[in-house]
C-alpha cells in the first residue's frame, strides 16, 4: 500500500511539474509575442471635444442619418438619435458577442445561448419584440462554432463566420427561404470574422498576410462569393481594427491604432476622421456623412462616451446626452458593435 501511495505522489508530482512546465512555456511564448507585436495603446479622447448635450442640438442632417441607429451600452439598446431606450424593453445575455441591426433599426439579429458561438442566431422585433430563431450552432455540420454576423443591407439574409475544426468559412443565410450557403473563401480572416457588406454585396474583413516570419492582418475585400479581390490596407499591421462601409458604398470607416480612418473601395485616399477608437474594433455606426466611435475618456476608473465624427475629418463631437460609462476592471466601455 505504501508502494501504491508513493508512486501516486510521484505522478502527482510529474504531473503538477508537467503543468508549470507548460504555463512557462506559455508565458515565455507570450512575452515573445507581445514583444514582437506590442498591444494597442488605448488613446483618451480629447478633453477639450465640444459636447452635444442634448439630442436637438444635433443638424437635422445628423437627426435624418442617425434616425433608426442603434447603439449598445451597458447591455442596454440606445437610440443613437435619442439617447433613449431603443425598441422593446428586453432580457439580453449578459454579453453580446455576435450581433447587428438592421439599416432602420426595426430588427436585431444576436447569438443568444451558448458561450462564445455555442448557441443560435435569433431575429428580434424590436417594434413587436417577436422573435425567430435563425439557426443553431448544434444542429450546424461538424459542429462548428460561431463567430461574428452581419446583415446585408436589404435586410433579406446575413452572413457569419463559422469555425470549423481545421478552417475558418463565410456562411450566407437566407430568411425568406431558411437555408444557407458556405461560401468557401480563399483567405484567412482574422477574429471572429467581424465582417461588413456592401450595397452591392461585396464583403470587408481582415485577411492574414505573411510578413517575413510573421503573420500580419489588412483590412481587404472579398466578392459576394467569398473569394478575395483585393487587400484595401498595407499597414503590416497585428491588431489591424474592422471597418464599416457607408450606406451608399462610396467609403470604408475603419480603426487602426486607436484612431479612425476613412478609404476608398480601392484603398486610395486614405484619411483620419477621428484622433481615437476602441483598439483592434471599430466604428459602432457609419452613415453617409458621419460615424459614431466609442472612446476612452479617463482610465482610473476606466471610462468610456460615445463620439461623433463627421467624415470630413473637420469635426469631433462627444454624444453627451448619452450616458458615459465607468467599470471598475480593465473593460472599456460602452460595448463596441461588430
Amino acid at each position: 500500500m505504501k508502494k501504491i501511495g508513493r508512486a501516486a505522489l510521484n505522478l502527482t508530482l510529474l504531473a503538477m511539474v508537467f503543468c508549470l512546465g507548460m504555463l512557462l512555456v506559455s508565458y515565455i511564448l507570450h512575452r515573445i509575442y507581445t514583444a514582437k507585436n506590442p498591444l494597442p495603446t488605448i488613446i483618451l479622447a480629447p478633453a477639450d471635444a465640444p459636447v452635444l448635450s442634448s439630442p436637438e442640438q444635433l443638424s437635422e442632417e445628423m437627426k435624418q442619418e442617425l434616425a433608426g441607429k442603434i447603439l449598445v451600452s451597458s447591455n442596454k439598446l440606445i437610440s443613437a438619435s435619442t439617447g433613449q431606450i431603443a425598441g422593446v424593453s428586453l432580457n439580453l445575455p449578459g454579453v453580446l458577442p455576435f450581433y447587428d441591426f438592421s439599416s432602420d433599426g426595426s430588427y436585431m439579429v444576436y447569438m443568444k445561448g451558448g458561450w462564445m458561438g455555442y448557441g443560435r442566431f435569433e431575429l428580434l422585433n424590436l417594434l413587436t419584440g417577436e422573435n425567430k430563431s435563425l439557426v443553431k450552432q448544434d444542429e450546424f455540420p461538424d459542429n462548428g462554432a460561431f463567430g461574428a454576423v452581419t446583415l446585408a443591407p436589404d435586410n433579406q439574409s446575413m452572413v457569419f463566420a463559422v469555425l470549423w475544426k481545421n478552417s475558418k468559412d463565410f456562411v450566407r443565410f437566407d430568411f425568406a427561404t431558411n437555408t444557407w450557403e458556405r461560401l468557401n473563401v480563399d483567405v484567412i480572416f482574422g477574429g471572429f470574422g467581424d465582417a461588413d457588406i456592401s450595397p452591392d454585396g461585396q464583403i470587408l474583413t481582415r485577411c492574414a498576410k505573411r510578413l517575413s516570419n510573421d503573420i500580419v492582418y489588412e483590412l481587404c475585400l472579398l466578392d459576394e462569393h467569398g473569394k478575395f479581390i483585393r487587400y484595401l490596407t498595407d499597414d503590416n499591421y497585428v491588431w489591424q481594427g474592422y471597418g464599416k462601409f457607408t450606406p451608399n458604398g462610396e467609403w470604408i470607416v475603419y480603426e487602426n491604432r486607436s484612431k479612425l480612418y476613412k478609404i476608398r473601395k480601392d484603398g486610395s485616399e486614405r484619411q483620419e476622421i477621428a484622433p481615437c477608437a476602441p483598439p483592434s474594433m471599430g466604428p459602432q455606426i457609419v452613415t453617409d456623412h458621419y460615424a459614431v466611435v466609442s472612446c476612452t475618456t479617463s482610465r482610473e476608473p476606466d471610462c468610456g462616451a460615445f463620439f461623433l465624427a463627421s467624415l470630413d475629418g473637420k469635426e469631433f463631437w462627444r454624444l453627451g446626452y448619452i450616458d458615459e460609462v465607468c467599470t471598475e476592471d480593465s473593460k472599456i466601455t460602452p460595448t463596441p458593435s461588430p
